[in-house]
């Protein structure tokens, strides 16, 4: 499958898809043309064999500054739409995708850009990486008594938003190591786990969807 997009820079090897936001823009925003790459992204990568494990972060030294919604209904109302179709929520997308999804969040991740990295199965986020904004964070956050909607890395880490915080220089590395790992069978995603065996729960229940860094296969 080719992957050839304007907002997205996508490249396969071994086994995992590197898949870098705003591959042309350097602030990285959630721009409508990125949310139908993305879609579509994520509706050809459930198909493609070649392909066991996704690595999703930012251009240059943000991760993603938002810019609009994820969705155009609120996931309450229980009907969610993108660009007009229904069903295209993108973190609903992300959260049932039959393949581990990391995030190495390695700058500023704001509003739906939040949204997107907390829709992953793991977060690793770089030391100097700040979470900021969104709502449905917050709710989250406040449930686990931490009720500013501004968090740095170690912030995230501590109210387990994150799975692991590492030195910028090193985050990609990291990042890259574990999607090798979990592409070649060497490492099991739990949260994935507890995703496909519970049938697609991961709707963003954090009872469900606790992040673990992985397990040893």
């Amino acid at each position: 499958m080719l992957y050839d997009y304007r907002s997205l820079y996508v490249r396969v090897s071994e086994g995992v898809a590197f898949v870098k936001l705003g591959a042309r823009d350097g602030m990285n925003p959630v721009s409508g043309n990125m949310k139908r790459e993305l879609a579509d992204f994520l509706g050809k990568v459930q198909e493609d064999a070649r392909i066991k494990a996704i690595l999703l972060t930012g251009n240059g030294r943000v991760f993603c500054v938002g810019g609009s919604r994820l969705w155009d209904a609120p996931p309450s109302e229980g009907r969610l739409h993108f660009g007009g179709v229904a069903g295209r929520d993108l973190p609903g997308m992300l959260r049932r995708l039959n393949k581990p999804l990391i995030a190495a969040v390695n700058g500023y991740a704001i509003g739906a850009g939040m949204e997107l990295a907390l829709a992953c199965d793991m977060v690793i986020a770089a030391k100097g990486a700040v979470f900021y904004g969104l709502d449905a964070a917050r709710d989250k956050a406040k449930e686990g008594g931490l009720v500013s909607c501004r968090m740095t890395a170690a912030d995230a880490l501590a109210a387990g938003f994150v799975s692991k915080v590492v030195d910028d220089a090193g985050l990609l590395s990291e990042a890259t190591m574990l999607a090798l790992s979990i592409a070649k069978g060497k490492v099991v995603s739990l949260d994935h786990a507890l995703r496909v065996r519970g049938g697609g729960v991961g709707q963003g229940d954090p009872a469900v969807r606790s992040r673990g860094s992985g397990q040893q296969a």
